[in-house]
């Protein structure tokens, strides 16, 4: 449960997005396309809307 979906290790700097997912922070620098304002969840394909201040 304590478990990042992504790399499947314990959450280092948990981020939750909007669908209530949450992903370590440097996992989801890493999947987010760059310059990109948006994601879609990994999980349940929800999209979410970045924040301006990161």
């Amino acid at each position: 449960m304590l478990t990042c979906h992504i790399c499947s290790n314990s959450y280092e700097n948990p981020k939750i997005l909007s669908c209530w997912h949450s992903f370590c922070l440097k996992c989801l620098e890493e999947y987010i396309p760059e310059n990109s304002l948006s994601l879609v969840c990994p999980l349940c394909f929800v999209s979410s809307v970045l924040p301006a201040s990161g």
